[in-house]
C-alpha cells in the first residue's frame, strides 16, 4: 500500500501579520503541489493528522475550491481533527466534517480495517486507540504535541517526546503526527514516527522551516522518500522591516514597564507619572501613547 504523508495544512483565507504574499494563493499552490504529487507517485491515499483548515469555518468560495481539487484528484484522503478544525472543542458544524460529508473521497477517521492494514485515529484530546490486530500493518494518526529531540522553548511542560511514543505504542508500525509545526522524523526498532510540520511559514519564527511531506510503501518502509514543498525565499514572502520595528517597539515597552517599577521621586497621579517618565527618558510617542491607551488615559 502506498501512502503519501502530510502535516497540517491550516487551510484559510486569512493572511497572517507578516506575510505580504497573496496567502491564500500561495496556500492553494502548496495544497496542489501535494495533490499533484500523490498523482504523480500513483499513492493510494493521503494521510492527514489534523488541524486541516486554520479556523472550524472558512468562506465558501475556499471550501468549494478545495473540495473540487480533492474530487478532482481522485486520491482518498484519510483525516482526524485538530484543535483548529473544531468549532469550541466541538465535532460538528466545522469545514473538515463538511468536506468529509460532501466529497465522497474524503473521509474521516478513528478505525479503519483493511485486509492488510489498521488505520487508527486520535483526533485533537482523544485517547489512543488500542491496537484491534497486531498481525496487521499498522498506523496512528494523532494530533497531540508530540517533539523530537528539543523543546520548543525552554518552558515548555504539555508534550510528549517521539521516542517515548514509539516505545509505549509498540503494535503501531508507523505514527503520523500533527500538531507540532518542526518537522522531523523519528525512528525506533524499524518503527517510525514522521512530523511532516506545518504546510506553511505562517510567521518569522518559521523563517528556516522547510516543509515536506513522505510517500511511504507498506512493504518497504524504510525506503520512505521525503519530499520538500517548494517555498520562495523569506524576503519574497516576509515584510521584516515591520518585524523590526515591532521588535524595537517591544523592546522600549520592556524598558518603559521596567523604568517604571524604579522610579522613586515620581509625584502627582499615575498618568502624570506615565507622561513624566517618558518625557524624561526620550520614549516615543508612539509607545507612549500605547500605554495611556491601556492605562485608560486617551
Amino acid at each position: 500500500m502506498l501512502f503519501l504523508f502530510t502535516g497540517d495544512l491550516h487551510l484559510t483565507d486569512k493572511t497572517p501579520i507578516n506575510r505580504i504574499d497573496d496567502y491564500e494563493k500561495t496556500i492553494l499552490n502548496k495544497f496542489q503541489f501535494i495533490l499533484d504529487t500523490g498523482k504523480q507517485y500513483k499513492v493510494d491515499c493521503i494521510l492527514q493528522p489534523g488541524d486541516f483548515t486554520d479556523y472550524p469555518h472558512i468562506p465558501y468560495s475556499l471550501f468549494s475550491d478545495i473540495a473540487k481539487r480533492i474530487n478532482t484528484c481522485g486520491i482518498n484522503w484519510i483525516v482526524i481533527r485538530g484543535q483548529h478544525d473544531l468549532h469550541y472543542r466541538r465535532e460538528e458544524n466545522n469545514a473538515v466534517d463538511a468536506l468529509c460529508n460532501s466529497v465522497p473521497n474524503i473521509n474521516f477517521v478513528s478505525y479503519l480495517d483493511n485486509l492488510t492494514y489498521n488505520i487508527y485515529g486520535a483526533s485533537y484530546g482523544k485517547e489512543i486507540p488500542i491496537v484491534e490486530d497486531h498481525t496487521k500493518f499498522n498506523i496512528l494518526l494523532i494530533h497531540k504535541m508530540i517533539i523530537g529531540n528539543d523543546k520548543l522553548w525552554d518552558a515548555q511542560k504539555d508534550y510528549v517526546t517521539a521516542n517515548n511514543l514509539l516505545r509505549k505504542q509498540k503494535y503501531f508500525n508507523v505514527i503520523l503526527s500533527g500538531d507540532n509545526h518542526q518537522s522531523f522524523i523519528t525512528e525506533h526498532k524499524g518503527r517510525y514516527l514522521f512530523n511532516c510540520g506545518s504546510m506553511m511559514r505562517s510567521n518569522v519564527s518559521q523563517v528556516n522551516h522547510k516543509p515536506f511531506i513522505i510517500v511511504f510503501d507498506t512493504d518497504n518502509p524504510a525506503a520512505y522518500k521525503k519530499i520538500f514543498i517548494p517555498i520562495e525565499l523569506p524576503e519574497k514572502v516576509f515584510d521584516f522591516s515591520k518585524v523590526k520595528l515591532e521588535k524595537e517597539q517591544t523592546e522600549s515597552l520592556n524598558v518603559f514597564v521596567e523604568g517604571l517599577s524604579e522610579q522613586k521621586e515620581l509625584k502627582f497621579t499615575f498618568m502624570d507619572n506615565l507622561l513624566a517618565y517618558a518625557k524624561l527618558n526620550n520614549i516615543s510617542k508612539e509607545i507612549t501613547d500605547i500605554i495611556l491607551d491601556c492605562a485608560g488615559g486617551k
